[in-house]
């Protein structure tokens, strides 16, 4: 008997345990955080991109359960005339007995911060382990034992007008990029999901918003955009969650 596999996008999804199953591979990630907002004194970072985690659960034949999909982080605010507001992190997505226990809790990546006096393009902690023993899926070949935990920022995403900026997933730690074009006020790209580029950011010379992160990819947001004596413009949002089953 060949494997099953299932593939989960909302939070209104639910799953019964077939008779003969007693263990289930998940391989899921929460969503992308949102992209900072500008204002007349800085652009926005883009948000960073989510981890992509697995474990392995026990589940119980003919019980029903849950699978809630972590929401991409709203853009921050503008800021008028000062910086604008840090974007929001991405929901967890979680695996859980309906109506009762959580099984497995996979994080979202955090928002990015606002203002341009930092050199990070995303804010994205990167946790080789999570929350309940849910392993980075590029550490899980590993040995069981001490799991790094490093700063991590994704890749940058694109801009209109700008060569695209390759596309890694998060766990390749890097930063959100910006491109050097004269001008201090492009938004930056969102962190890379791991299905999925990050959003772009804002346009300079102008108040413009970040790009959203399309849906179910875990990326990042782009950061908003804008110009001298500007009020600035909105971050752009994450893109949601994902969850894989198989048995």
């Amino acid at each position: 008997m060949g494997m099953t596999k299932l593939y989960f996008t909302s939070s209104t999804s639910s799953w019964i345990c077939p008779p003969g199953v007693y263990n289930v591979l998940l391989i899921a990630c929460g969503g992308g955080g949102g992209g900072s907002g500008s204002g007349a004194s800085g652009f926005g970072y883009g948000g960073g991109g989510a981890i992509q985690f697995l474990r392995h659960v026990s589940v119980t034949p003919f019980v029903q359960y849950q699978v809630l999909i972590g929401a991409g982080g709203l853009g921050g605010a503008s800021g008028g005339g000062s910086y604008g507001s840090s974007g929001n992190n991405g929901g967890d997505t979680i695996f859980k007995i309906y109506g009762g226990a959580v099984l497995a809790q996979f994080i979202g990546a955090s928002g990015g911060y606002p203002g341009s006096g930092g050199l990070l393009g995303g804010g994205a902690p990167y946790y080789a382990q999570g929350p309940m023993g849910e392993v980075d899926i590029l550490t899980a070949t590993n040995a069981i034992g001490t799991f790094p935990n490093i700063p991590n920022f994704g890749s940058g995403g694109f801009r209109p007008g700008f060569p695209t900026v390759p596309s890694y997933q998060a766990q390749n730690n890097f930063q959100g990029s910006r491109y050097s074009s004269g001008t201090t006020n492009v938004g930056t790209g969102g962190g890379a999901g791991p299905q999925g580029p990050g959003a772009h950011g804002g346009l300079h010379g102008s108040s413009s918003a970040g790009g959203n992160a399309a849906a179910n990819t875990g990326a990042g947001g782009g950061g908003a955009g804008t110009t001298s004596g500007s009020l600035g413009d909105v971050g752009g949002n994450g893109g949601s969650g994902f969850l894989y089953l198989s048995y």
